[in-house]
């Protein structure tokens, strides 16, 4: 049995999910396929890797070595050789593999889908699940749900929230509903047939659901997945996929209660905020940087006054200091301080406004497409005059 392993399928499954055991198979119609499975963290990759002439069934596992083997190969096609007990890889590297002759793993989303069944642009759903996996908490093992995107079906389009508890912001995302065709004279004689397709596909995307995905997890299987158009289905506490026709990530569903982040938006006046312009909210994320070389991650202070937008900052010892104007079009007096980092992950989007409601109140941002917040810190006793160079 011989395979061309074109970017690494079977390492990046190994590395980036941790899958320490790759199930490799051909079946009688000569496809070989690679099924991966990280049991403690309930990821399953499937991937189409080729179809062969050849027609006898194989099955073989390759254990974490494989890793290391191709790791260290340079070139893009990887010629694989697969004989009773070793692969061979570029003629050199020689791995023990395990052949068995039971039948693989099936996976689940190739028998007949339960629950929902969804079509995104993948773009579309990647660039906005990239977003909220940076506002997602890294690591949370008392509150794992922080960890998650949290996925809700609202007929017609998924809302994605997510929080680390100090920021937050949801989104939508509008999945692809079956259209019925015209009926014509070409058509008429399996139009009733197609009709009822349709109506069992449509039923199917509006199953509901309310599901949180870990974050990383989430982006690593869009990522994977070939093709313009991803399948997202959702098992209801049970499992989510994302697929193709060629390949597949099954991932395990967070258990717990997601934080509705769209509630606490959306109940928030801001009518009368401050209103930072997206020019405005660009100005106050590039001086960040130097705000925190300059006094060491401490909290950042928004004044406005009729003289403008005050930035502000100084060191925990009160011996260094930052300040600067910007200028602001809304004259309105507001005071808020934020941490900076936050500021900077949440306004990671083009086009980003903020409305500042007081010192005390959450500071809401958008551009029109995702909405979020950011908690403020409490301050007491500020004085411009404490951060006035000498």
């Amino acid at each position: 049995m011989k395979m061309n392993l074109k970017n690494h399928p079977l390492t990046t499954a190994i590395k980036d999910f941790g899958c320490e055991e790759i199930h490799i198979m051909r079946n009688a119609e000569g496809i070989v396929s690679a099924i991966a499975e990280d049991v403690k963290q309930g990821i399953k990759m499937f991937r189409i890797l080729e179809k062969q002439t050849d027609k006898e069934e194989v099955h073989f596992v390759l254990g974490s070595d494989i890793q290391k083997v191709l790791v260290k190969m340079s070139a893009e096609t990887i010629k694989v050789t697969i004989a009773e007990n070793a692969i061979t890889v570029q003629g050199e590297a020689k791995v023990k593999i395990n052949r068995l002759d039971k039948e693989a793993p099936v996976m689940e989303y190739l028998k007949k889908q339960e629950g929902a069944l969804l079509v995104f642009k993948k773009e579309e759903l990647l660039t906005k699940v990239s977003y909220l996996n940076c506002i997602a908490a890294a690591n949370d093992v008392v509150r794992p749900t922080l960890m998650g995107i949290a996925m809700e079906n609202k007929k017609g389009t998924v809302e994605l929230s997510a929080t680390d508890g100090f920021v937050g912001a949801f989104t939508e995302v509008a999945y692809n509903m079956p259209t019925l065709p015209e009926k014509t004279e070409e058509n008429e004689d399996k139009w009733e047939k197609i009709k009822a397709k349709i109506e069992a596909q449509t039923k199917k995307s509006l199953t509901p659901f309310t599901e949180i995905a870990k974050a990383s997890d989430l982006e690593k299987a869009i990522k994977l997945v070939d093709g313009n158009n991803v399948y997202v289905a959702v098992v209801p506490n049970k499992e989510i996929v994302v697929f193709t026709a060629t390949n597949m990530v099954s991932i395990k569903p967070l258990s717990g209660k997601k934080l509705d982040i769209k509630a606490l938006i959306v109940t928030t006046p801001i009518d009368d905020a401050l209103v930072i312009k997206e020019t405005e909210v660009e100005k106050i994320v590039n001086v960040i940087p130097v705000l925190e070389s300059a006094v060491d991650h401490q909290p950042m202070i928004l004044d406005n006054t009729e003289s403008g937008l005050g930035v502000y900052s100084k060191s925990q010892d009160g011996l260094r200091v930052f300040s600067q104007m910007i200028e602001i079009e809304d004259k309105k007096e507001m005071l808020v301080a934020l941490n900076p980092k936050f500021v900077k992950k949440a306004v990671a989007i083009p086009g980003a406004k903020m409305y500042v409601s007081g010192e005390k109140k959450a500071v809401i941002y958008e551009n029109g497409d995702i909405k979020g917040l950011i908690l403020p810190i409490n301050i007491s006793n500020f004085n411009r005059e404490d951060y006035k160079g000498e």
